[in-house]
């Protein structure tokens, strides 16, 4: 495990790598940790969403016009005599 993977976990073994991932967790659970964890995920919800949107709208071609009804008939005007 020569690669970034192996790195990682290597580092997540040592004393340092324990030390970051205890105060991770420690500021995760904090209140600001939590909001500012909150507000990534709902960015990253509003940027899906956009760009799922973009992605089906470009799929799907647009409706075609809604047509307006046609004209009642007209009776003929009465005759006058």
């Amino acid at each position: 495990m020569s690669g970034l993977i192996g790195k990682a976990l290597r580092f997540a073994r040592s004393p340092a790598g324990k030390k970051a991932l205890t105060k991770a967790k420690t500021y995760a659970s904090s209140p600001e940790g939590k909001q500012r964890i909150e507000d990534a995920r709902e960015r990253v919800e509003r940027l899906r969403g956009a760009a799922s949107k973009g992605a089906e709208a470009a799929r799907t071609p647009p409706p075609p016009p809604a047509r307006s009804p046609p004209p009642p008939a007209q009776s003929p005007p009465p005759a006058q005599s």
